[in-house]
């Protein structure tokens, strides 16, 4: 049986210190939490997360640099 990895408290605080710096990005991180194994467009990113497109591509242009998410 294998058992899930589990961020401790003090690692997510890292985790989202580091990489959650503005609130787009952290609700990116958390839409993906939601939906991990999904593919979405980036109409359909900025429809649910309520954003501008420029906020958006930013957000997810510093999310594939840091190698979090793949395009």
């Amino acid at each position: 049986m294998e058992t899930a990895k589990v961020l401790s408290e003090e690692n997510l605080y890292r985790f989202l210190e580091q990489h959650g710096n503005n609130p787009v990005k952290r609700e990116l991180l958390a839409f993906w939490g939601m939906h991990p194994n999904a593919k979405f467009g980036r109409r359909a990113i900025c429809y649910a997360l309520d954003c501008g497109k420029l906020e958006a591509e930013r957000a997810l242009r510093a999310l594939v640099n840091a190698e979090l998410v793949s395009i």
